[in-house]
């Protein structure tokens, strides 16, 4: 379901020309690699790939963990 939420909500975001900016640690092929039922999701990898430029930015700083060294402290949103 979530694969199907994805592929929807993007699509209609694209359809209506709204640029998507976003940061991963994976390549969209890569993504929910192993995880149950991927092949749900395969078509919406397909859009990333079909709608969105991938820059590799290769350094050896995780520049989003930059500010936290250190910290061991996580907060969550509960509902």
């Amino acid at each position: 379901a979530d694969a199907l939420l994805l592929s929807q909500l993007f699509g209609e975001m694209w359809r209506r020309g709204l640029v998507v900016v976003a940061t991963s640690n994976r390549p969209p092929g890569d993504l929910y690699e192993g995880g149950i039922n991927r092949g749900y999701f395969l078509p919406f990898i397909d859009m990333l790939r079909r709608h969105c430029i991938v820059h590799e930015f290769k350094s050896s700083t995780d520049y989003r963990r930059l500010l936290s060294d250190g910290i061991d402290e996580y907060f969550f949103v509960a509902n």
